[in-house]
């Protein structure tokens, strides 16, 4: 084989290798158009949420969590596998909630996961309990939306409270 040939050759497998992995990168890459649409409706959904917390309804809240049979939410270290099992402690949490002087979201990102699915992390903190019902807490909070067909939809979510330093 003479070197021209082999260096051609090469050149080539070289050039394919490359158009190869270029393309690959270019499949990987999410529409940045749609991504922001996503992160922007997810905001808008994730904001819903908050406000029916501090609406302290119930009823509205659960509209925002997936009906799923793999729906899961960890809080405090214990897993609320299905909506039965999360539906009975939100509805069973919400007559506390008059407790809380101010629920505030002190940060929020949002991290696309695929088209249809952006993660969601917060960290928030809780203003003094003035009427010394139960102490105040900082935690952080995640959650997995999920494209559905009545809009975007907790699937998994995870709560971590942690009580604040007495003053």
């Amino acid at each position: 084989m003479h070197a021209s040939s082999r260096s051609a050759r090469l050149r080539l497998v070289l050039a394919l290798m490359c158009a190869a992995l270029v393309s690959c990168r270019i499949a990987g890459v999410p529409d940045r158009k749609r991504v922001s649409v996503d992160t922007v409706a997810v905001r808008v959904a994730f904001d819903s949420l908050v406000a029916r917390i501090a609406r302290i309804d119930a009823a509205a809240t659960l509209q925002s969590y997936d009906t799923t049979a793999g729906f899961a939410h960890v809080i405090g270290g214990e897993l609320k596998r299905g909506r039965p099992a999360f539906d009975a402690w939100l509805t069973g949490m919400f007559p506390m909630l008059d407790s809380i002087d101010q629920f505030v979201i002190d940060s929020v990102q949002y991290i696309p996961v695929s088209a249809d699915a952006v993660l969601m992390l917060a960290a928030y903190h809780e203003a003094v309990d003035s009427a010394g019902v139960r102490p105040a807490e900082r935690g952080v909070w995640s959650n997995l939306f999920v494209r559905r067909p009545g809009g975007w939809k907790v699937v998994y979510g995870n709560s971590t409270h942690m009580a604040l330093p007495a003053r």
